[in-house]
């Protein structure tokens, strides 16, 4: 599952722009005086009023530089004295959008007549990076059919970019003057998304980030430098003498930043601080952009842009020497995440929710005929290196698992989350009261079909062996643990010498530490 980002509100004003009411003239105001069209939710207000009492005939229109008619916008009569509000979409009157340029609203009333311009620009973000303390690597471990074959998502570029337009890299439109479609999260988890050739979809995408939790994530925008219009590329008509800044809700607003954008820029940003949740999120950065009035204050454009992307949030980044690179996996952040939910905040209740989530959440099954591992090997019981490809794939070696198999996959999850984790070793050989082996509905002392014994035990310690997670079975935790009734804990966090007093009579201390290594 995924849940929302926090949403902010913009710390600009964005009422009209006052009116200069005269005793006796027409009146004419707009909104915005640069505005546009094709930005989300963007329309023009306009307001009108003719002072006096009685009625008058009243025409309010839009016109190109020439002055020939682009739009009417309202005609007919209206009473003096009273405010009248009228929207323009930015549509001429075959219901086109205009091209950008400077467009003279005019308002002809009772024989006085009032002309306002307007510049009609085209604004947007069309590549959107991620960068700023607290972020994270991720890497898509399985980006061709081969196991093995990782891809780091930075080398595909910017995490968010619009589709090329055929009218140009820089363009904001397609040929027919609409504006380009906003791609939608990449929610596979395996791979990055393909062209219809097999190769690296280069833009149009949105690919996830990760940052720790409680970061202030910065984002470099790359704006337009090309509006679509009549099926070629048209200039945007940021207009001399009004400044333009780009702003982000929740962040600085634009009178606290220096310097204005031009066509093409790079401008980089501060998002609001993240929460101090971990897991999964949907992340909507909504961009806008102000302009400079004539008095030295910042009004905001009309509509905005919104930006979407998945975002994971974490403890810290992990250690090379846990997960490859340093890098999360996609897939293995999004396994962990779905037991995330809620307001997990720290590492013991993260590890608490894996351990969870292994023992109860995915249908495994402890391997009761042998003991056999399924998805881990190598030389050192305490050491292996583990198939997490195949985990993460659907469990594609099966759901019958073993000890090592859960403690390597616990202290894999937790690694990806930023949490140093070791595999540890416990035996040798040593007899078990009652306990509940994983997937099994009752508690038994009979795990091994008349071998109720361990020759050893696998387990995962995020502390060096004080406390124990073990995903695969569940003591009896009360004073009779070798008798019924049953009180059932599953150990997570649980502090060893309990745990050992809980799971066996002997006196069993043998101990190794390792390290799972993914594949």
């Amino acid at each position: 599952m995924h849940r929302r980002a926090p949403k902010f509100a913009l710390l600009l004003c964005a009422a009209s722009i006052a009116p200069a009411w005269a005793q006796g003239q027409a009146a004419l105001s707009l909104e915005s005086r640069v505005f546009d069209p094709k930005l989300a939710g963007a329309t023009l207000r306009v307001t009108t009023r003719l002072p006096g009492s009685g009625s008058y005939g009243a025409q309010l229109t839009v016109r190109d530089a020439q002055g020939a008619l682009v739009r009417r916008l309202a005609e007919g009569s209206r009473l003096r004295g009273r405010d009248y509000v009228d929207v323009w979409d930015g549509l001429d009157e075959a219901g086109r959008f205009v091209a950008p340029g400077d467009y003279p609203l005019r308002f002809s009333a009772g024989g006085a007549a009032r002309e306002v311009t307007v510049h009609v620009v085209r604004l947007g973000v069309r590549a959107v990076a991620f960068s700023g303390a607290g972020r994270v690597p991720l890497t898509y471990h399985r980006a061709e059919a081969w196991a093995g074959s990782a891809f780091a998502v930075d080398n595909a570029g910017a995490a968010w970019t619009l589709p090329r337009s055929p009218l140009g890299v820089g363009c904001l439109d397609g040929p027919d003057g609409a504006p380009l479609e906003l791609p939608a999260p990449w929610w596979e988890v395996d791979g990055p998304p393909r062209a219809a050739n097999g190769s690296l979809l280069a833009r149009g995408r949105s690919l996830p980030v990760a940052y720790q939790a409680g970061a202030t994530p910065q984002v470099t925008a790359t704006l337009g430098d090309a509006a679509g219009h009549g099926g070629r590329a048209v200039g945007v008509n940021f207009p001399a003498g009004r400044p333009l800044r780009l702003v982000v809700e929740g962040g600085q607003p634009a009178s606290g930043m220096l310097g204005e954008v031009r066509p093409g820029d790079r401008v980089t940003l501060d998002l609001p601080a993240l929460g101090p949740q971990l897991g999964k999120w949907l992340l909507r950065v909504r961009f806008a952009f102000a302009y400079r009035e004539d008095d030295g204050s910042w009004r905001r454009v009309p509509g905005g842009q919104v930006s979407e992307h998945l975002l994971y949030t974490v403890l810290a980044a992990p250690s090379a020497r846990d997960v490859p690179g340093g890098r999360p996996w996609v897939a293995a952040l999004d396994l962990a995440s779905r037991w995330l939910t809620g307001d997990v905040r720290t590492q013991a209740s993260a590890l608490e929710r894996i351990v969870a989530g292994v023992n109860a959440g995915l249908g495994l099954r402890y391997e009761d005929t042998q003991g056999a591992p399924a998805y881990t090997d190598g030389l050192a019981l305490e050491s292996p290196e583990l198939d997490l490809t195949a985990f993460l794939a659907g469990r594609a070696n099966g759901r019958v698992v073993n000890c090592l198999d859960c403690a390597s996959v616990v202290t894999q999850l937790g690694a990806q989350l930023g949490a140093r984790g070791q595999v540890e070793i416990m035996g040798w050989d040593f007899r078990l009261y009652f306990l509940k082996g994983l997937g099994s509905p009752d508690f038994t002392h009979d795990l091994f079909f008349g071998q109720h014994a361990f020759s050893y035990h696998a387990v995962a310690t995020f502390d060096g062996g004080q406390t124990i997670h073990d995903a695969c079975l569940s003591v009896d935790d009360d004073a009779r643990p070798w008798s019924p009734p049953f009180r059932e804990r599953l150990p997570a966090g649980m502090p060893e010498s309990d745990y050992r007093r809980q799971l066996s009579r002997d006196a069993f201390g043998g101990q190794a530490f390792g390290r799972a290594a993914p594949r």
